[in-house]
């Protein structure tokens, strides 16, 4: 990913946290390597 899509896709995590499809790495919600691996996929539309 270039400096723009890393940046849209940081922006994407944080709608997935807001709308409440949250991680399960801690209590913040913060998401696993694999489910950040799944986010990717879904962002890029893979």
């Amino acid at each position: 990913m270039d400096a723009e899509a890393e940046l849209e896709f940081r922006d994407y995590l944080h709608e997935c946290k807001e709308s409440g499809d949250r991680g399960t790495a801690n209590t913040r919600g913060d998401f696993t390597m694999d489910e950040l691996r799944e986010k990717a996929r879904e962002f890029l539309g893979e």
